[in-house]
This record gives C-alpha cells, structure tokens and sequence, in this order.
C-alpha cells in the first residue's frame, strides 16, 4: 500500500466481486446495507450512546466520494469511514487509490448512534450523481 493511499484512510484491499451481500453505490461504492443486528455500547464516545462497525470500499481510480448524513437525522446518527477522525455528522469526502483499478479499497468506520437500532439514511455523490442508501441496523428498513 502506498503512502498516498494511507493518507486517505484505506486500511486495505479487497479483489473485484467484493463481499458476499454488499450492495454497490453508484457502481464504485460497496456497503453492507442490510442488518447486521443491534448496535453495541459505545463506550469511548460520551456523546453517542451506539456503534455499530462496518467497512466501506471504493473502487481504485473512482473521484472522490463524499458521503451526507440528511438534515433531520444530523442529531441522532454521525459515522466514521478513514481518517475522518471521529464521528461525522454533516458529510465526509473520501478519495480512492489511482491502482490498481481492480481492487476496492477498504475503509474501516461504521456508525454512532443514541439507540441500538434504527434505519439510517446516507447520501452517497461521485461527481453530480447521488445516490441514498438505507442502512439496516438492529431492525428492518423498508
């Protein structure tokens, strides 16, 4: 892994096809949107009473990424991917590694919440597409 992709967060590499459930965000975007049960306690964050892990990967060579948390929900969900250097509230821009084009670089992180469960939008944007993604946590979205 090369300097410049540590300084953008990656914290490793997976081969195309990705993991078995993800779901892809505007073909350069993989998550695990669907439930993953509760979130846990959150010890270390007197401020979010929840966490919940789960990595996030973007293809090598994809412009950055820049992910939002909608208005109404900025009170009660904040996320980490990279160096974001804590919990993020409004939105976090992440930038891939330019190679190798077919692997996805992974980001570790997940979600801060003030309950265990809950369905958590996320607004996903690569340049001026955008995309919103429900993250199941603890319950079903839907």
């Amino acid at each position: 892994m090369t300097r410049a992709c540590l300084a953008h967060g990656v914290t490793g590499f997976i081969m195309p096809g990705g993991r078995a459930g993800d779901e892809t965000v505007l073909g350069k975007v993989s998550v695990l949107a669907a439930d993953y049960g509760p979130a846990i306690a959150a010890f270390q964050h007197v401020s979010w009473r929840y966490w919940q892990k789960r990595a996030l990967f973007i293809k090598a060579g994809t412009p950055p990424v820049t992910i939002t948390v909608p208005a109404a929900w900025r009170n009660r969900i904040a996320f980490t991917w990279g160096n974001s250097n804590g919990p993020v509230t409004r939105a976090l821009r992440l930038t891939a590694c330019a190679q190798p084009k077919d692997v996805w670089d992974a980001y570790a992180g997940g979600f801060f919440l003030m309950t265990p469960a809950a369905c958590v939008p996320l607004i996903f944007r690569i340049g001026s597409h955008t995309a919103t993604v429900n993250f199941s946590i603890g319950r079903p979205c839907g």
